[in-house]
């Protein structure tokens, strides 16, 4: 679970979230620190830090996603377009909770209507613990997901995104170019 440079609530807000969230789902959890400094510090309860002690690992810091996310059954991100990609090239399941009002939310709709996962249609201020952990069963245990995000993992795989967008920009170029000037 990462959000990255998103902050909604208080950092011991944040933390506890994710924490109860993977507590409640039965899950090892991977935190990501991000820019609000998460961490097992902030925990309110010694049954919150014990767990954590137990069954979560706090990181603060850069930590590659290419490296990670492989190694996860899935990610709870903010669902940015470039954290979306990384999660689905690395055949994982992804849980958006958005936290702006832009793009998150398209995101969110994109992996919902895809199937890929479970995308909040509310911020993350607004989610709590058991809606977290029943999307984290959920894309957990669901084949049909999995199935669907191993499929679009191939697809991104084969994608040469860097030769794609300049593909788009010089045809855009070209157009604009094409055009008489008045």
């Amino acid at each position: 679970m990462g959000w990255g440079s998103m902050q909604a609530g208080t950092p011991d807000q944040m933390a506890t979230l994710a924490i109860e969230a993977a507590q409640s789902a039965g899950a090892r959890v991977v935190v990501l620190g991000g820019w609000a400094g998460l961490s097992a510090e902030a925990l309110p309860t010694d049954e919150l830090r014990s767990f954590a002690a137990e069954s979560a690992f706090f990181c603060q810091g850069d930590v590659p996603h290419e490296w990670l996310f492989p190694q996860c059954s899935a990610a709870v991100i903010h669902g940015g377009a470039g954290t979306c990609a990384a999660v689905l090239k690395s055949a994982i399941p992804l849980i958006v909770t958005p936290v702006l009002g832009n793009d998150q939310f398209y995101w969110a709709g994109r992996v919902n209507a895809l199937g890929l996962g479970k995308g909040f249609r509310k911020q993350l201020r607004r989610i709590n613990a058991a809606e977290l952990s029943a999307a984290i069963i959920m894309v957990t245990t669901s084949a049909l997901v999995q199935s669907k995000v191993n499929e679009m993992a191939a697809t991104l795989r084969q994608e040469d995104g860097v030769e794609v967008a300049t593909g788009i920009i010089t045809a855009l170029a070209k157009k604009n170019t094409q055009r008489p000037h008045t």
